[in-house]
């Protein structure tokens, strides 16, 4: 008798095994009594208990280990990505209602655009202000949001006064705000981490990046009538988690809602010289009176030297098929002009904090404006580069 049950619960076994796509030896006690209801517990223990039978009738190959290893392997990454797309919908869902009520907070302002009075000067010049590392939400002992936004005012009027001035001297055809990564601070990418260095979360981050940048930069700038080009690239910060997706970055990450929520904006004030060039990719390359130049977080730079940040260029220089003269990076939070234009690092806006601190690093709070001219005698239409310190 048994034999005979024996033999009834090794078929039971293997029936139930391929039907579940496991090998027998996989089977474990609640999921045999889960389908098997015409056995008992007791019975198992007589004829030598599951695992006993398993081991004897049921012995591991090697063929068979590798096959359950995998098949382990593939049943955790369904199980990570799962995780992830629910964390993803749960994003675009915080993202939508981050932008709803960005928009009902902020009132449309109508621009008007002036017709462009006819500069009679020479030389044309084009300037460029670079944003980068702003981070949005962070908090500190010397930074937040109010002091963040006094900041950018601060910046944008300098901007405006350097403008001005230079249109003196030079037939200023052209603006570029360059935004550079870093936007928001991020409340949950490094855990507690950020949560402790964050004045609240992605959504509200994300909000008072729009409305800031939308007020305090936008507004006014467009308001001088220049035709503005704005190269948008994503950063290290401004992801919802400590790993990076590699997977169209501009496109995943918070930057993508934050830009494309400014563009709308700025379409909506009537800015018509305002264009925005929103890559789904983590660099976008624009061109400066026949030079190229890189536009990229900095985050890619395997250290903060020049060798690592030529490595970068020339990489990315063979991946577009064209020379790269000028790259404008973020992510140091430092102020570097390497070869006269070349290469160039942005400060932050938040500027030293216990990070940097910790690390003894030296971190300034500043953004940098660039300029350069249209020349047939310099040997890049490079000019200068400003820093701005910012109070």
């Amino acid at each position: 008798m048994s034999d005979d049950r024996l033999k009834y619960i090794l078929n039971k076994i293997s029936s139930l095994s391929k039907d579940l796509g496991i090998h027998p030896s996989e089977m474990r006690q609640a999921l045999f009594f889960k389908h098997i209801d015409d056995v008992s517990p007791w019975e198992l223990r007589k004829l030598g208990g599951l695992a006993g039978i398993l081991k004897a009738n049921f012995p591991i190959e090697g063929k068979d280990l590798v096959q359950i290893r995998e098949q382990k392997e593939v049943s955790k990454y369904i199980g990570e990505l799962e995780k992830k797309l629910s964390e993803k919908d749960l994003f675009e869902k915080l993202a939508i209602n981050a932008i709803k009520d960005a928009i009902k907070s902020i009132k449309v302002e109508k621009v008007v655009i002036p017709k462009l009075k006819k500069n009679h000067l020479d030389t044309k010049m084009t300037i460029e202000l670079m944003l980068s590392d702003i981070h949005y939400g962070k908090k500190s002992k010397t930074f937040n949001l109010d002091i963040c936004r006094k900041r950018m005012v601060q910046l944008t009027t300098v901007f405006l006064q350097e403008l001005k001035d230079n249109q003196k001297l030079y037939n200023v055809e052209k603006i570029i705000i360059g935004l550079l990564g870093d936007i928001i601070e991020s409340y949950t990418m490094h855990g507690i981490e950020s949560t402790l260095s964050s004045e609240f979360g992605n959504a509200r981050q994300m909000q008072a990046a729009i409305e800031s940048l939308y007020k305090d930069v936008f507004i006014p700038i467009a308001a001088t009538g220049l035709p503005i080009e704005v190269p948008c690239v994503t950063g290290n910060h401004d992801r919802t988690e400590m790993s990076r997706t590699m997977n169209d970055p501009g496109l995943n990450n918070m930057t993508w809602v934050i830009y494309n929520a400014l563009k709308d904006l700025c379409a909506a004030s009537g800015m018509k010289n305002v264009i925005f060039h929103i890559p789904t990719e983590s660099y976008i390359v624009l061109q400066i009176y026949g030079n190229h130049c890189l536009y990229e977080h900095g985050d890619n730079s395997k250290a903060n030297t020049k060798a690592g940040f030529e490595a970068l260029v020339n990489n990315r220089s063979k991946q577009i098929g064209k020379v790269l003269d000028f790259a404008r990076f973020g992510h140091y939070h430092e102020y570097v002009c390497y070869d006269r234009g070349r290469i160039i690092v942005n400060e932050s806006v938040c500027g030293q904090d216990s990070y940097a601190n910790v690390l003894g690093h030296s971190s300034t709070a500043g953004q940098t404006i660039n300029y350069y001219i249209e020349t047939n005698e310099r040997p890049t239409c490079f000019f200068k580069s400003f820093p701005v310190w910012l109070e």
